[in-house]
């Protein structure tokens, strides 16, 4: 079994959710509460770069990794998987940041907190399905993103998915069912087995969003 591929699949993809959920949160914030020049259009900026294909940014990304000597590296790949889910972080999290009644957050303000302490204390614990449910599906993206890890990646950063997909070109590949079948079980285990701990995150992180006010 793949187990070194299996572990550079979960350190890749747990390191690029911290990342993007540690830029992504305070972002959204700034758009969701305040109001500065060029608001509008940055916030477009980042929902549409999402819309972007992958393909489009890897020849632009290749020579930058390329340039300075990262390739087959964590840190490359943990970067660059940021041009889609630090997007994705900011435009979710900005719905559940809205959300968040004004009140409470003037209410922290007359009691003396600061906008640091405000947004620990008294805003994140209001959207903590949110928060968790933004962050399992940024460690799906990121998990099952198979061109950069391709292009970037090498012999010490193979993630799971590139094998897996290199023995569907194989031949003759009746021969291969048993390993593509186990590996593919391992490939799939954290989807299913974290959906299930954090069903309940994911069902009331998700349900502000299924009515329209």
């Amino acid at each position: 079994m793949a187990y070194s591929e299996t572990w550079n699949s979960f350190v890749i993809s747990a390191g690029n959710t911290a990342l993007v959920m540690l830029f992504g949160i305070p972002a959204a914030y700034a758009f969701a509460r305040y109001r500065f020049r060029g608001k509008t259009n940055i916030f477009f900026w980042f929902v549409t770069s999402r819309m972007l294909p992958a393909a489009a940014f890897i020849v632009p990304v290749y020579l930058i990794i390329q340039t300075f000597n990262l390739l087959d590296n964590y840190l490359s790949l943990i970067l660059f998987y940021s041009t889609f889910n630090l997007p994705y972080v900011i435009w979710l999290m900005y719905g559940f940041f809205r959300a968040v009644p004004l009140e409470l957050e003037e209410a922290a303000v007359l009691d003396g907190c600061s906008v640091t302490r405000k947004l620990v204390n008294v805003v994140l614990p209001n959207i903590k399905p949110g928060i968790v449910s933004t962050a399992f599906f940024c460690f799906i993206f990121a998990w099952n993103e198979l061109l950069y890890s391709t292009i970037l990646g090498g012999a010490n950063t193979t993630k799971l998915i590139v094998p897996i997909a290199a023995y569907i070109s194989l031949a003759p590949i009746h021969k291969l069912w048993p390993v593509m079948g186990a590996m593919t079980l391992v490939y799939v285990a954290p989807c299913v087995v974290g959906s299930v701990i954090l069903r309940k995150y994911l069902i009331r992180g998700m349900a502000p969003g299924a009515v329209k006010e």
